[in-house]
Order: structure tokens, then sequence, then C-alpha cells
């Protein structure tokens, strides 16, 4: 359990914005609908939860694939591959299965849709890093009394570029 809660610790980001896109795939799947057919749930019943969980795997596993969770930085480019991959395999995907098969008109509006909720909420999220973000000052331990290490010690000190703590 404990090495658990530390790799959730580890990856809270990563998970927050996994918790968001999901959140913005099936609500942007809601308004698709709504926007296509009038309501949101016009689909027949027993499509709704395959739908949904269809949609949504396929659109996490795409941002997982292109590099967008849990490999450095989410990117504006990730996300559009990842939505185009995702477009692709779900409109490939309605040719094997017609009877989930309802509107491919849906299927774009709901990836455009999610394409630029992801893309705000990147914007929004890295503006606020860059304003509002403390950067920690890095911690370095420099072990010696000698000349050489005073170099060092004064030459970090004097650095603009280098935000460090010496111990």
């Amino acid at each position: 359990i404990r090495s658990l809660i530390a790799h959730i610790n580890k990856n809270r980001r990563d998970l927050l914005l996994i918790l968001m896109d999901v959140i913005y795939v099936n609500s942007s799947l809601l308004l698709s609908t709504k926007i296509r057919f009038g309501e949101f749930f016009s689909f027949p019943d027993y499509a709704y939860p395959t739908i949904f969980i269809a949609v949504t795997i396929v659109f996490i596993c795409s941002m997982i694939a292109v590099g967008q969770y849990f490999e450095g930085e989410p990117t504006i480019r990730k996300s559009f591959l990842a939505s185009m991959i995702s477009f692709f395999v779900l409109s490939s995907l309605t040719y094997f299965f017609n009877e989930y098969a309802f509107s491919r008109g849906v299927l774009l509006m709901t990836i455009g849709l999610t394409l630029i909720l992801t893309t705000t909420s990147q914007l929004i999220t890295s503006f606020i890093i860059k304003a509002f973000g403390k950067q920690r000052d890095k911690r370095i331990a420099i072990i010696g009394n000698n000349p050489q290490t005073e170099n060092i010690i004064k030459s970090i000190q004097n650095s603009e570029a280098i935000n460090a703590v010496i111990v």
C-alpha cells in the first residue's frame, strides 16, 4: 500500500491530467450529441456505457502512446497528435461495429471539442505555473575544504542561472 501511495504521489500531476481529460472527453461527447441530435442522450440505451468507455479508453491510450502523460511536459502538439490518432481509431472502429456507428459527425465534434478543452487547459496551467509557481532552490552538498572547493562555491553563489542552496 505504501508503494502504491508513493507511486500515486510521484505521478499526481499526470493522474490529475488524465482525470481532467476523461472529464473533457465525456463532456465533449455529451455536448456533441446535444448539438447534432438536440438531446444529450439520443443514442439507444444499450450503446451508452460502451460508447463512453470506448471513446475514453482510446483517447487516454492515444495520449499515453504519444507521451503526453508520464514522459516530460505535456504539449499542445502531443495533444493534437493524440486527438488525430483517436479520431482515426474510433472512426475505423465504426466500420467493424455497425451497431455503434451512429454519427461520425458527433465523433468529429467530440474530438474537436476535446482538443480545444485540453489545449485551453494546458495554456491556463502553464500560465499559472509561470506566473505564480515557486521554483524551489536546488540543494547542493559540497564536501571538502581546499581552494578548489572554495572556487566552486564562489562560482555557484555568483551565478544567476543556478538557484541553489549550498549545504
